[in-house]
């Protein structure tokens, strides 16, 4: 199963015909633990030739430099294709020191959000999204 599976794929451990991924796609383990905190975008409102900006503070609470893989994953709640549940649309490696944060800024233009549609030509549709870093979310949308 991709991480970027659609909303009618099965995940069903006791049947022969799902799913079950055993860990869930950018899982891993680390010597220390971080947490995501403030994710805001600049604007809620976007139209296609914007950039879309925004930030997370990212503390790391253990005692060892963290080494954290920072994924940024977007979801279209409707399209004239079925969207994908989620899809990686940004990422980047950080270090972080001991009790340290710091803030992750984001950076996409509206063309990262676009997609094959049906005449095999890319493009960025209007409506709602969602970004998601972790498990904190920030949504918006395009005209």
């Amino acid at each position: 199963m991709t991480y970027d599976h659609k909303h009618s794929d099965r995940f069903e451990p006791d049947s022969s015909g799902g799913f079950y991924p055993q860990y869930p796609f950018g899982h891993g383990l680390s010597y220390t633990a971080v947490e995501y905190s403030n994710f805001s975008l600049t604007d809620s409102i976007y139209h296609v030739g914007d950039t879309i900006r925004g930030s997370i503070d990212i503390t790391n609470t253990g005692d060892r430099t963290a080494n954290e893989l920072v994924l940024v994953f977007s979801q279209d709640h409707v399209a004239s294709i079925t969207p994908s549940v989620r899809r990686l649309r940004d990422f980047e490696r950080v270090f972080i020191g001991p009790d340290e944060t710091v803030t992750y800024d984001l950076s996409l233009p509206i063309s990262a959000l676009s997609f094959v549609h049906r005449d095999f030509v890319d493009r960025v549709e209007p409506g709602d999204f969602t970004f998601i870093v972790a498990d904190a979310t920030a949504e918006f949308k395009i005209e």
